[in-house]
């Protein structure tokens, strides 16, 4: 019995496939660990690449049967390809950089938060932002009116598909939204989408992280104690800078739409000062010694806002009281401080801009000096327009005492008619000759032109002159030819459609007593 040697263990004998349909085993050793013999790893492995090579056909089929059903901006979306055969939106890639060149030169001084370098090539941003890519061909792009509203569908849809199905967390997307929201009036974006977009891009931002100072200095200022080897495994953001002038940027946005709709700015904390000096300091290019000031003068707005009160719980004694304890003099003081640095030479280029914008102030400042105490407390827009309506009356009513031909003499309403109607027309020209330039005089664009927004308002205008002419002279509406109504025979007139709001029933007729 001592020198019986032991049987093997039973798992050696057969495995549970070959024992199951009583066949001979070829169970080795080195099988243990899978408990399957040579036979079932052969037939394993055959199936395998078997399988693998039907649904490697059955996806070279689908792509060739359904090629349509999948979105264009889809496909492209984490799309790792190092060149890109054809742009978006039908364009060429000539094209795509012709409109990059006039985004770097018009654009971006105006708006000098997203800036997209001379030396980045239109291939290298389709391809690592693509949503600011699509958002300045959305922007720029010289194309007919028609035309602009189908990409606009087309962009709105891919950035839903970004943030809300991928969930991505990108700069790209929040720089995009940005230059969308700065220039929605070129490409059909209402107040109402300028609205979502603005508090979408707040909360893309703090799902970045963006709207706190989380850099390593902060971090050592805030833990002295943090460990040494814990400081050497973070490093600085390299996208630091940028990162802080994309949130300038949204602070500006946020502030103007705050003030549209009396609220207070939720971007208004001391890490927006931080961001401006950051800038200030840098300083590598033009635009932000721009992009400086422009927050400069939106955080002079904000200082009205809080001296003044928000608009729902304000009465006249805040504001006066702003202006008689000296606070009102101190403001105009550090306004025209800031207005000297217009005079620079990085800056000189946008003076009118800023002219303009510290008018804007003055008048804020002194606006409650012209509120009467007997103010109705919610004046409408219809109420308004009411009222500028009547008064529009004293140049066409015919009643006795009243010099109705002193008055109009005194305000020229046609000339300043002429003159709205000559900026309109010239903006309308300026912009068919880009399209022309653009589109290499091709005949597409003519067939899928339309009439734009600008044409639009121009010819009412034009129909508004005539009629106040034709009143004016004794004539009727009636008699008013296409010439006087800046129109020709082979193109549909365009007949203004007023909108009063409210009182769209009132019996209009602003030329009898």
């Amino acid at each position: 019995m001592t020198g019986r040697v032991n049987s093997p263990p039973r798992r050696l004998r057969a495995c549970a496939s070959c024992a199951r349909v009583k066949a001979r085993c070829h169970f080795r050793e080195e099988n243990q660990t899978t408990h399957i013999c040579d036979r079932d790893t052969a037939q394993s492995q055959g199936l395998l690449s078997a399988l693998n090579k039907n649904v490697d056909g059955l996806s070279n089929i689908q792509q060739i049967k359904d090629p349509e059903k999948i979105p264009e901006d889809i496909q492209n979306t984490n799309s790792n390809l190092p060149t890109v055969s054809q742009p978006l939106f039908g364009f060429s890639w000539p094209q795509v950089s012709q409109i990059l060149d006039l985004f770097r030169k018009e654009y971006i001084p105006r708006f000098p938060f997203v800036l997209i370098s001379s030396h980045q090539t239109a291939q290298s941003l389709y391809k690592d932002n693509p949503f600011l890519f699509r958002a300045v061909m959305l922007v720029v792009a010289p194309v007919s009116e028609i035309r602009i509203c189908k990409m606009k569908r087309n962009v709105l849809a891919y950035l839903g598909y970004r943030t809300l199905v991928e969930e991505d967390m990108t700069l790209d997307i929040l720089q995009g939204i940005l230059v969308i929201i700065a220039w929605a009036h070129k490409c059909h974006v209402d107040n109402s989408q300028v609205v979502n977009l603005a508090y979408l891009a707040l909360g893309y931002a703090h799902n970045l992280g963006i709207t706190q100072d989380t850099s390593l200095s902060s971090t050592q200022q805030s833990d002295p104690k943090l460990p040494d080897t814990e400081r050497v495994n973070r490093k600085e953001d390299p996208y630091s800078t940028e990162k802080k002038r994309t949130l300038l940027g949204l602070y500006c946005v946020l502030s103007i739409q705050s003030a549209r709709q009396s609220r207070a700015n939720p971007l208004q904390t001391p890490y927006i000062d931080n961001c401006l000096k950051t800038i200030a300091q840098a300083q590598p290019s033009p635009s932000d010694s721009v992009a400086e000031h422009i927050v400069r003068l939106i955080q002079m707005s904000e200082r009205l806002s809080e001296g003044f009160g928000e608009p729902h719980e304000r009465t006249l004694s805040r504001p006066y009281a702003f202006l008689l304890e000296g606070t009102g003099r101190r403001f105009h003081s550090d306004l025209s401080r800031l207005s000297e640095s217009i005079a620079y030479p990085n800056l000189s280029n946008h003076s009118q801009t800023f002219e303009m914008h510290r008018l804007y102030l003055l008048v804020r400042l002194y606006e409650p000096a012209i509120v009467v105490s007997c103010h109705p407390e919610d004046v409408t827009v219809d109420q308004v327009l009411f009222v500028m309506l009547q008064a529009s009356r004293l140049l066409l009513v015919d009643v006795p005492d009243w010099d109705v031909q002193s008055a109009r003499q005194t305000l020229d309403f046609s000339a300043i008619l002429n003159r709205m109607l000559a900026h309109f027309e010239e903006a309308e020209e300026l912009r068919r000759s880009e399209m022309r330039i653009f589109a290499a005089f091709t005949h597409e664009e003519d067939r899928q032109g339309g009439i734009s927004n600008i044409a639009r308002i121009a010819k009412e205008i034009q129909w508004l002159k005539a009629w106040f002419e034709a009143k004016t002279h004794g004539r009727h509406v009636e008699a008013i030819s296409l010439v006087e109504l800046g129109g020709d025979a082979s193109e549909d007139q365009i007949t203004p459609k007023w909108s009063v709001g409210l009182l769209e029933e009132m019996p209009w007729n602003i030329v009898s007593p």
